[in-house]
């Protein structure tokens, strides 16, 4: 895919959002769909898919040292993971971990649930039909259904879902779930792409937690849904979940790659942001691979 496309893909005025790659081909993980193992997310005390957790007292970790894996590809960010089991909250930059930006595709997680919850979409499976415009994405120009439009992050399919929840119950929603800055302005299906909507690294990693401990005020069964429309990878020792995001505000690349690991010793959430300034930089190689090379320093994978 060429740089060209994908600017044609999603430009709006001063910010190009290339949210619609395909969250599978962007990560090199293959997407699937998770079984319904009766994991109830309002479970106390029961995070999906991990161990029970025990109480613990939070403890914070600044290492600076992880950004070298941002800054070996010539860009700036933050990375943010929480590790439920040990109470341990390690930062690459505090500071960075608190500033907001625009959540990008991130926030087809909360509109998920929002369409879910409103019941815009009756299950992950409801098709809303393509509407025949060439988006210059082959995995973009077809019928979607939750399930399919979350890994290929098709902006329109998203668009669509929120203009058909309107701006009044989407506003209560968005404040309701606690997501960001709660701000909607910018138009109905613009907002979380280059309207009022931000999000830290830190908030990223506390929404994420809330929703797979089931402390969001939604059912179990949207909670469960977009848990599995999340996954991104399994093997012996792991699951990986989660959802990327890349936007441009005022030429400067804004890329996200937020989930968590699901392993049998506990669940580690996880908020990896990272800017440039070159505009040929390769967004959709860098994330995974930084993200890999963290959690690996980290002795998470």
């Amino acid at each position: 895919m060429t740089l060209e496309s994908i600017r044609r893909a999603g430009r709006c005025g001063k910010i190009r959002i290339w949210a619609g790659l395909a969250t599978a081909l962007a990560l090199g993980w293959t997407a699937c769909t998770a079984p319904d193992d009766g994991e109830r997310a309002d479970a106390p005390g029961r995070p999906a898919g991990g161990a029970p957790a025990a109480p613990v007292t939070v403890r914070q970790e600044i290492r600076p040292e992880l950004a070298r894996h941002i800054a070996e590809w010539g860009a700036e960010g933050v990375f943010v993971m929480y590790d439920e089991a040990q109470g341990l909250y390690i930062r690459s930059d505090g500071e960075a971990a608190r500033e907001r930006v625009i959540p990008a595709s991130t926030f087809k997680i909360p509109n998920s649930l929002i369409a879910l919850e409103t019941g815009v979409l009756a299950d992950e499976q409801e098709v809303i039909p393509w509407d025949g415009e060439d988006r210059g994405l082959e995995s973009w120009n077809r019928n979607h259904t939750l399930a399919s439009a979350f890994p290929a992050s098709a902006v329109w399919f998203y668009q669509e879902v929120a203009r058909r929840v309107g701006e009044e119950r989407m506003a209560e929603w968005v404040g309701r779930l606690g997501y960001g800055n709660g701000e909607t302005s910018g138009g109905i299906d613009r907002f979380w792409l280059d309207g009022g909507l931000r999000i830290s690294a830190d908030e990223q990693v506390e929404f994420l937690r809330r929703l797979n401990r089931g402390e969001l005020p939604v059912s179990e069964r949207s909670a469960r849904i977009v848990r599995d429309i999340m996954r991104m990878e399994e093997t012996g020792t792991y699951t990986l979940r989660g959802k990327t995001g890349w936007g441009m505000i005022d030429d400067v690349h804004h890329g996200w790659l937020v989930g968590w690991v699901e392993k049998a010793d506990g669940v580690r959430y996880f908020a990896l942001r990272i800017e440039a300034r070159d505009l040929e930089f390769p967004m959709i190689e860098a994330r995974p691979k930084i993200l890999r090379a963290i959690l690996s320093d980290l002795g998470v994978i």
